[in-house]
Formats: structure tokens, sequence, C-alpha cells
């Protein structure tokens, strides 16, 4: 008797004892998802001063579309950033351009149209053979983040209503992010299934792009652009992708159209 109340204790101990260690584990899982989920929500996109003074509009679109994702800064993530003018490897913006974005002198005016020069000269890049030092973004650590809280705006097609957009380079290598006048962005949606669609296909030169640079983002920078806000009756999740990697979701509207046909070999 005393031999079975012994076993029983035992089998009783063990109980504990097991129990205990699935309750540890099961907190510790826990407190992983939290971090994980707080890590996610801890980034802060940058005060953007917009200088611009014209009426924004969304824009209307009944097809499926070209990704047409303009960069409006480069450089390190700073709590304030100017994206009063555009970026464009063809094209510095004019002192005209400039003075009516709100610069204060012919000076400031200068100094802001050098700084784009410089701009241009550090992170558009001509491909004279193959970039084979440049890592492809894959397999890469990036960010995307899309700041819903702010408005800017994209000049493409019309002064369209906008939200920032920021891609952020974690590693210590150059990546190619773009080329051309673009980056490799891409808008996704849900559809009435709840499946991930995108409603663009990446920008491409297809007939010729002799003469056109790469756009590189350097180790720990950032590159930030605009994504076009839509008009339409359709509201559903939004999100930017660049190859694998996603931006968070955030809600919109659109027209179901958009979701027309697609060519695979530019979306990625």
């Amino acid at each position: 008797m005393k031999e079975k109340d012994n076993l029983d204790d035992s089998m009783s101990n063990n109980l504990i004892v097991v129990s205990i260690v699935l309750l540890l584990t099961a907190l510790s899982c826990t407190t992983l998802d939290s971090q994980s989920v707080e890590d996610a929500s801890e980034f802060k996109m940058p005060f953007l001063v917009n200088k611009f003074d014209f009426d924004l509009t969304l824009e209307v679109k009944k097809e499926f579309g070209t990704a047409r994702y303009v960069p409006h800064y480069f450089g390190p993530i700073k709590d304030t950033i100017d994206v009063g003018y555009i970026l464009c490897p063809q094209q510095n913006p004019s002192r005209d351009y400039l003075e009516n974005q709100g610069e204060d002198s012919v000076e400031d005016s200068k100094s802001a149209y050098n700084e784009a020069d410089r701009m241009l000269k550090r992170y558009y890049k001509m491909r004279y053979g193959r970039l084979e030092n440049i890592p492809h973004w894959d397999s890469m650590d990036i960010e995307i983040h899309v700041d819903t809280t702010q408005i800017t705006f994209n000049m493409d097609g019309g002064e369209i209503e906008a939200h920032p957009v920021i891609i952020i380079n974690k590693t210590e290598f150059d990546l190619l992010v773009g080329r051309g006048s673009y980056l490799h962005l891409i808008m996704e949606a849900k559809n009435r299934h709840g499946e991930w669609r995108p409603i663009e296909r990446r920008h491409g030169y297809i007939y010729c792009s002799t003469g056109v640079p790469d756009i590189i983002l350097p180790a720990k920078e950032c590159v930030i652009t605009s994504a076009k806000k839509y008009q339409g009756d359709f509201v559903t999740d939004f999100r930017l992708r660049i190859g694998n990697h996603f931006s968070e979701t955030y809600k919109g509207t659109m027209d179901e159209r958009q979701f027309g046909g697609i060519d695979k070999t530019l979306i990625h």
C-alpha cells in the first residue's frame, strides 16, 4: 500500500513539474510575440516639411496601372526632413522651381539646387557592365513604412494627394532599389476574396534603357517617396512591396477595375 502511495505521489509531482514547464514555455512565447509586435510598431516616420501651395486631389484610376515612385529624399533618417523638391536623374529641379517652393532668397535657392545635384551624383549610378558588387534587395534587410498620419504629394499625372513612404536600408551594403526616375515599388490591395493582388506593374524601360542610371541606396540610409491615394467605392487594405519585402497594411479606397490585367514580368 505504501508503495502505491509513493507511486501516486511521484506521478503527482511529475505532473506538477510538467505543468510548470508548459506554463513557463507559454509565457515565454507570449512575451516573445509581444516583443515582436512592439518592435514592429516602434518606427516613427520623420516629420516631413512639404513646400507646395496647390490643392491636392485623389487619383481617379479605372484600370491596372504602372508604378511611378519618384524619390523625394535620400540620406540618413532625421526627425524632420525637407521633401520640397523632386529628384530626377535626367534633370535637376530648376532654381525658378525651387524659388517657387518657398526658398527665401537666391542664395537659399542656389544652396538647395547644389544639394539636389549632390544627391543625384551620390544615389544615381550608371551601369557600366554588371553591378556585381551591389546585392539584390530580396536577400537583404530592408524596411518599408507608410505613414497615413501625414499628407504629401505625388506629381505623376497631376497634383495628387499621397501618403509618405520610406524605404530603409538596414544592412552594411549599398542596395539597388530602382532604375531611372523610379523606385522598384508596387502597390497591392486585397480583393473581395481577401487575396492580395497587385494594382500596378513595376515601371520598366522596355524599349531602350541606354543611359538610364540605377538608383542606389547606401548602407544605413533611407529614401522617401509617396504613394497615391485613390478615389473609388471599394474600401480595402493596401500595402507596398519591393521584391519579398512588404510595408504594413493600411486602409484606402479604389476602383475594382484596378485589379485588371497583370504583366508578371514587371511586378517583382
